[in-house]
């Protein structure tokens, strides 16, 4: 018993070490995440066709700004209220609607916007996105709950414990070229680090962001996106933080030195 007792103390002194030195091990992963309530869903875009009267050719589910529209400017989006639980998140997130075999779409309940530094950046200086940051991802897969198994489809999700909500996540580009705050595909500024960390291209290393949009739907099998199939899944980020609070969020969170797992901020 003694020998079992002597083991758990050893084990825990080990764990704790090992929280400590997460920044140089990489053993914990650091972040911040958001939670935003569905705001509201409309046949519009504002990275993809702005303007005024412009329209998406296809239907979107919004979640954080409850402003963003086709016509809606940075400074507009900044004035407005937010759905996320921190009021400082005024940013805009958006994915594809969810379509029912019956033509209808689905009511999502919310998203995550999870804020990482992983992987080759764990140990870089990850800057906070500019304002009025704009991009696109279509590094997408579906999943049940907090399930890890990934499906490239909507899946049936009423036998795995905790999937009451089938779970889309689009994950960005984490690397900038530290000039533009958009491209023409809205893509050509960012890119995917390598294992090595961040290419002489796009030498800015910037929050690994992930939107986990969740749909109050079980089986979802057979279902489709407003876009057309589930490999047209992707989402849209627009940052119109409060930026002095995002920069905040970052240095604390994500900054070099950091042994505290921030987790979901709401204050």
């Amino acid at each position: 018993m003694r020998k079992a007792s002597l083991a758990i103390v050893i084990a825990l002194i080990a764990t704790t070490l090992g929280v400590i030195a997460a920044p140089s091990s990489g053993a914990v992963e650091k972040r911040f995440s958001v939670f935003c309530k569905f705001s509201h869903s409309t046949r519009q875009d504002p990275i993809v066709a702005p303007g005024h009267h412009r329209r998406s050719d296809h239907q979107h589910v919004f979640f954080g700004n409850r402003s963003t529209r086709s016509h809606s400017t940075y400074r507009s989006m900044r004035e407005a209220g937010s759905s996320c639980r921190l009021r400082a998140d005024t940013a805009a997130y958006w994915v594809p609607a969810l379509v029912a075999p019956d033509g209808n779409y689905v009511r999502p309940h919310g998203a995550f916007a999870y804020y990482r530094s992983v992987g080759a950046l764990a140990d870089q200086k990850i800057r906070a996105f500019p304002k009025d940051f704009r991009m696109i991802s279509n590094d997408f897969h579906f999943h049940c709950g907090e399930d890890r198994n990934e499906s490239p489809v909507p899946i049936d999700c009423s036998g795995v414990a905790g999937g009451k909500r089938l779970r889309l996540t689009v994950v960005f580009p984490a690397c900038w070229d530290g000039r533009r705050t958009d491209s023409k595909d809205h893509m050509r500024h960012v890119a995917f680090p390598t294992g090595k960390g961040c290419a002489k291209s796009h030498p800015v290393a910037l929050p690994r962001l992930a939107i986990i949009a969740q749909f109050d739907v079980q089986d979802a099998a057979g279902y489709l996106l407003s876009s057309g199939s589930p490999t047209t899944a992707h989402g849209d980020f627009w940052n119109t933080w409060r930026q002095k609070r995002l920069r905040e969020l970052v240095h604390r969170c994500l900054g070099r030195g950091v042994t505290e797992l921030c987790g979901e901020v709401r204050s």
